[in-house]
């Protein structure tokens, strides 16, 4: 019987469902073997290549370091010179004390000046600005050392007393210190400043490049653990091995190397750090003390010699002083002087003007600092000076200048019989810039050597990783062949 109704002799077809099958274990395995070699090849190098870099900007920032430094020195040899220059001239005697001659710490003055400047030629081989600075210093300090010598050579002429240099010495004199102050110490200031503030750039770049290399440290080297923990997890869930010997050992020296050169960048910025604190706070200080210390004994003997210009050595010694006086090291020890002795007087109320700058700061920062004691000794040290000197120029204003000379020259004496260098603090400050600028120069060279120390394994453990991941995972793939 029909029905009268048309059907179709067979049904739609359903739509076939899409395929969710899972990618095959082979595949999987393949990507995850190619996962751990490209981690641990990204680590190797990024590890690598930012201890270089360190390597290399702290190298740059070392050698800038002792530049400064030799400026440094140079300008107070310069200092020296004047120094001895004028005492020479105001003696009229090659020799007199326990001490060297003035015409011999002359000599020895001009020698280390001449050492010092063949030293920055040699650190600022290939830089054409600086040289051409340093080849202008050499001619100045060429021209300055001939016009001390007929100088000198026209103060054994006059043979006169002392304080009685005649009117052409001391217009031979003049001329050099015009000189000194209108070419050689502007050159060296300039140089000293270029050289400070490259210094400063150069650590701090070095200690970015630190911090930035423990950053990409940690980044591919948490990468690469993480591939390692997926190709083991990986392996227990498709073929359900639960422990995978050469994958766990790859781990296990991943780990080892992102920790040991996340920890030795991150030590590395913290010496930096450290240096730029010592070098901005303590040994710069100590450095422009030393100079502003020869520069106001070579102006306390100006002072002495030549009546006509003594408003303008009185004010180059009065400036000298204050710098000094100034500065965080002497700041922090003179109060910690006069809170010891509970009197502002041990300085005879400081005639040379407050403290002031990080003075309060620093003495606050390092009131129980191991430098206290020395720092203490060379106030003392200062402050005798500043008394005997003025005592001195006391004598002079007051038209005693015979009796001035042998006051000035009595401690002159007294100082090198004791051993204190040309002044009775001159020895105990270089030795502590000294000791501050082998602390700068040891932060640098443990900086680099821990960047040079872990150049190398970043790479070769890289290799062993990525050597290791596929030897655990080639087998398991054999396994499908």
């Amino acid at each position: 019987m029909t029905t009268g109704l048309d059907l179709p002799d067979v049904l739609p077809a359903v739509p076939p469902r899409p395929d969710r099958r899972e990618v095959s274990t082979p595949v999987l395995l393949r990507a995850a073997a190619a996962l751990a070699v490209v981690a641990a090849l990204l680590f190797g190098t990024a590890a690598a290549t930012g201890a270089a870099g360190t390597s290399g900007d702290t190298g740059r920032a070392r050698t800038l370091a002792a530049r400064a430094a030799a400026v440094s020195d140079l300008r107070v040899r310069l200092a020296a010179m004047d120094g001895a220059l004028a005492t020479a001239l105001l003696t009229g005697t090659d020799h007199r004390g326990d001490g060297p001659g003035p015409r011999a710490a002359f000599a020895t003055a001009r020698a280390a000046a001449a050492a010092d400047l063949q030293r920055l030629q040699g650190a600022a081989s290939g830089e054409r600005a600086v040289q051409r600075e340093l080849d202008g210093l050499l001619d100045a300090l060429l021209r300055y050392q001939d016009a001390a010598a007929r100088t000198l050579l026209l103060d054994e002429q006059a043979a006169h007393a002392e304080g009685k240099a005649p009117p052409a010495v001391l217009a031979a004199y003049r001329g050099t210190v015009d000189l000194l102050n209108g070419t050689l110490m502007p050159a060296t200031a300039r140089l000293a400043g270029a050289d400070a503030l490259r210094l400063d750039d150069g650590t701090a770049a070095a200690r970015t490049t630190a911090h930035r290399t423990v950053a990409f440290t940690v980044a591919t080297g948490t990468g690469l653990v993480l591939a390692l923990v997926l190709a083991q997890v990986a392996l227990v869930r498709r073929q359900h091995r639960l422990a995978n010997p050469p994958l766990i050992a790859a781990t296990a020296v991943a780990v080892v190397l992102a920790v040991g050169a996340a920890a030795s960048g991150a030590v590395a910025a913290h010496r930096l750090g450290e240096v730029r604190h010592e070098r901005g706070h303590i040994a710069r200080g100590l450095a422009a003390a030393r100079e502003d210390a020869h520069a106001a004994e070579a102006a306390q003997a100006r002072y002495l010699l030549d009546p006509q210009r003594r408003a303008e050595s009185d004010a180059q010694y009065t400036a000298a002083w204050k710098r000094m006086l100034d500065s965080p090291v002497a700041g922090f020890a003179y109060w910690q002087l006069v809170e010891d002795a509970g009197d502002p007087g041990v300085w005879d109320a400081d005639p040379y003007g407050a403290f002031s700058g990080e003075a309060g700061d620093v003495m606050r920062a390092l009131r129980s600092s191991p430098e206290q004691p020395r720092a203490l000794a060379l106030l003392r040290g200062m402050a005798g000076t500043a008394r005997a000197e003025r005592a001195a120029r006391l004598l002079a204003d007051r038209g005693k200048e015979r009796e001035a000379i042998e006051a000035q020259l009595r401690a002159d004496d007294e100082a090198a019989r004791r051993g204190q260098g040309a002044f009775p603090y001159d020895k105990a400050l270089t030795d502590l810039l000294a000791e501050h600028h082998a602390r700068v120069d040891g932060g640098l060279r443990s900086a680099a050597g821990l960047a040079d120390g872990w150049t190398p394994p970043p790479l070769a453990g890289a290799v062993l990783v990525a050597a290791l991941a596929v030897a655990g995972i080639r087998p398991r793939l054999a396994e499908y062949r």
